[in-house]
């Protein structure tokens, strides 16, 4: 895997993408792209990466699946979330000193938090097309005495075409870093 860093302008706000390859077991998928076996065939982003400031507020995600290279014929996917996490959930629900109001008071810190219809299908076959999806949100928070907080994003990608999915899911992540000078730290990873 290589890490890419993104860069950040002084003024901007969220920013930066992370993105990870999928489906690299679908063989007939790296032939039809005329990649090796070694080189996973489809690539799934999430953007924003990186939330700045982390002011409670919640942030639209975007999702999308693309073909790392063009194919020769028009595939079928399928990309779903299966759920998310983040490395502060503990401190936020006892709500600690320095962390937001516990969940019971504020609500959780991601929407939605039933998954099973957080899909998305469609057909791929050059480089520019892509399946997304939207309406996925988190929220702009971090508990302050733990430093950046990591949010993971699991995703399922699937091409349905040749009935291949992932044996286990990707993993996608967004922060919302301890300072503003932190927003600059790679967040690319293919």
């Amino acid at each position: 895997m290589i890490s890419l860093a993104v860069p950040v302008s002084a003024k901007s706000k969220d920013s930066g993408s992370f993105s990870t390859g999928c489906l690299l077991t679908d063989t007939t998928l790296q032939t039809d792209e005329g990649l090796s076996s070694s080189q996973a065939p489809a690539i799934v982003t999430i953007s924003p990466a990186v939330l700045w400031p982390p002011n409670h507020k919640f942030r639209n995600m975007a999702l999308t699946m693309s073909l790392a290279a063009d194919s020769s014929n028009a595939v079928g996917v399928s990309l779903a979330v299966n759920d998310i996490t983040d490395d502060q959930v503990t401190d936020d629900d006892a709500g600690d000193a320095g962390c937001g109001r516990p969940t019971s008071l504020q609500g959780a810190d991601w929407n939605p938090t039933d998954f099973s219809s957080v899909t998305v299908s469609g057909s791929l076959q050059h480089t520019s097309d892509a399946v997304s999806i939207s309406g996925v949100q988190l929220r702009g928070e971090r508990c302050a005495k733990d430093g950046t907080r990591t949010y993971e994003v699991s995703v399922t990608c699937c091409d349905t075409t040749n009935s291949v999915c992932d044996g286990t899911p990707e993993v996608l992540d967004v922060t919302v870093p301890k300072n503003k000078r932190h927003r600059g730290k790679p967040v690319n990873q293919i």
